[in-house]
């Protein structure tokens, strides 16, 4: 996974357990996932999204709450050098 800056992950007040990242997730800074919810495989939470659903795997969410905005993505487009991580052409 790779976690921006200021990203809050935690509990609601009403729920029980906390958020679970699933392998090459990306959240970026100021994002916040809240509750016991599970952000997919290679799914991107965009920079001050607020998280409050399941996130499928290889999806790109963003907002106030957190929509779905693009599906079936590459996340490693997404990272912050992605550039060092795809293949040359």
């Amino acid at each position: 996974c790779e976690i921006g800056v200021h990203v809050v992950l935690g509990g609601g007040a009403l729920d029980v357990g906390a958020p679970y990242l699933e392998t090459g997730t990306i959240v970026h800074a100021g994002a916040k996932i809240i509750g016991p919810i599970r952000i997919g495989s290679g799914a991107v939470v965009a920079a001050n999204a607020v998280v409050t659903r399941d996130v499928p795997p290889n999806c790109l969410v963003a907002g106030v709450p957190a929509v779905i905005k693009r599906s079936a993505i590459d996340a490693r487009l997404y990272r912050h050098d992605y550039k060092a991580v795809l293949p040359s052409r």
